[in-house]
């Protein structure tokens, strides 16, 4: 499995990084490129794991959840600092299996 894991600090380098170029984000968004966005976003995080099959859709998971998040910050205009955006996605990934029921299959 993938042994990153986010932490506050990693956390807020990226959401600092991208609020450093919410110029260019908005800008993307602006001209219907957000697909840009998530492309990038794709081809960092996601590794095709030929031997791996779990590693290889946590990533996606991970890199998914993670892109939604981005998009809904920069959908809200950057609206929370990047510190508060760290905090939320720390919180929402101890969390996740706390606020959900797992369905059963």
């Amino acid at each position: 499995m993938i042994s990153r894991q986010f932490t506050l600090a990693n956390a807020k380098s990226f959401f600092s990084f991208n609020y450093s170029i919410r110029g260019l984000l908005t800008t993307l968004y602006e001209y219907g490129q957000q697909s840009a966005v998530s492309d990038a976003f794709y081809q960092i995080m996601v590794t095709y794991y030929e031997t791996n099959v779990p590693a290889y859709y946590q990533s996606s998971f991970f890199c998914y959840g993670l892109y939604g998040l981005l998009d809904a910050w920069i959908r809200r205009d950057f609206c929370e600092p990047p510190a508060e955006m760290a905090r939320l996605l720390i919180h929402m990934t101890q969390n996740a299996g706390h606020s959900l029921p797992i369905p059963e299959f």
